[in-house]
């Protein structure tokens, strides 16, 4: 059974990208605001999150901290997926809770292959 992967972003195209290249894998679902991606992620319980940082309505950092608090979410992987391409912003995305941090514009397989080793244990 494919494992459920909710996409956040707000870049409809990177969206669709991302969805493109995890979709034979698993189950893709979208958000492209932090406030629906936060309630879609309390819904579906996904076991993982590809999560932009620069979102409306409510940052990456902030959904991961959310996120991070909840008793009911804590197995959640979360993926950061972001043009922020400093150490201070990696650090800062650790702290909060990511599992992962890749930096925008990347490989195709280098999606993938994260996304398949956060959910190789579910």
């Amino acid at each position: 059974m494919k494992k459920n992967v909710l996409i956040i972003e707000d870049e409809e195209n990177i969206a669709k990208a991302e969805g493109l290249i995890l979709g034979n894998h698993f189950n893709i679902h979208y958000a492209a605001d932090g406030e629906e991606g936060l309630q879609k992620i309390k819904k579906l319980r996904p076991h993982l999150v590809v999560l932009d940082l620069m979102l409306p309505n409510r940052s990456g950092y902030d959904i991961c901290f959310h996120v991070r608090q909840d008793a009911n979410l804590q197995k959640t992987k979360i993926l950061m997926v972001t043009a922020k391409n400093q150490q201070i912003d990696e650090d800062k995305g650790v702290l909060v809770g990511a599992d992962e941090y890749l930096t925008k514009p990347f490989e195709p397989e280098s999606l993938l292959e994260l996304a398949k080793k956060l959910t190789k244990d579910d």
